[in-house]
């Protein structure tokens, strides 16, 4: 009998723990893609607009020569 009850004590703080767990993965795997995609989405966005817009595409290429 207290052995039952020890087992399910092992068992409530087991879940306990794995779900501590999985809410700290969750956090850490929200925070590496939300800083990936605040970096990479502008210089998507950029690199689209000038696929799209050729005129914008040789002023910014002067401008960079420019720069170099």
């Amino acid at each position: 009998m207290v052995m039952e009850k020890d087992q399910r004590r092992l068992k409530a703080q087991d879940c306990r723990a794995a779900t501590g767990y999985y809410a700290l993965c969750a956090v850490s795997g929200m925070l590496s893609a939300g800083t990936t995609h605040l970096a990479i989405t502008p210089l998507d966005v950029l690199k689209v607009n000038m696929q799209v817009n050729i005129l914008l595409n040789s002023v910014v290429e002067s401008i960079i020569c420019v720069f170099l």
